[in-house]
């Protein structure tokens, strides 16, 4: 009888830990890119992202302190652009940094 080839495991043990590294760089980048907002952010997404309550999202659109929302065809659901309120975020704290130094 001859040894059984100590090749075969090996190579699986290979193809194991590249999966198991692809698995855990995908993992990092994800952590590393932090949490990833969908394109368009209803009153319950904008709320969980400021941490506040959806009443609090619809009292700040109606007193115009949020950027403007986006409305698709005649619907009254209030939808904002990721892009825009990361401006709008931006220019917030610039302005309260701004007049904290004064």
């Amino acid at each position: 009888m001859q040894p059984k080839s100590p090749a075969r495991p090996r190579a699986r043990a290979r193809a194991q830990s590249s999966s198991d590294v692809a698995e855990r760089l995908e993992r990092l980048e994800r952590q590393l890119a932090g949490p990833r907002l969908p394109e368009l952010l209803t009153v319950q997404d904008l709320a969980t992202f400021l941490k506040t309550t959806p009443n609090a999202v619809r009292l700040m659109h109606g007193r115009g302190q949020l950027p403007a929302p986006v409305r698709i065809g005649d619907s009254r659901r209030l939808l904002w652009r990721t892009d825009d309120v990361s401006q709008w975020l931006d220019r917030t704290e610039s302005r309260l940094e701004s007049s904290r130094s004064r």
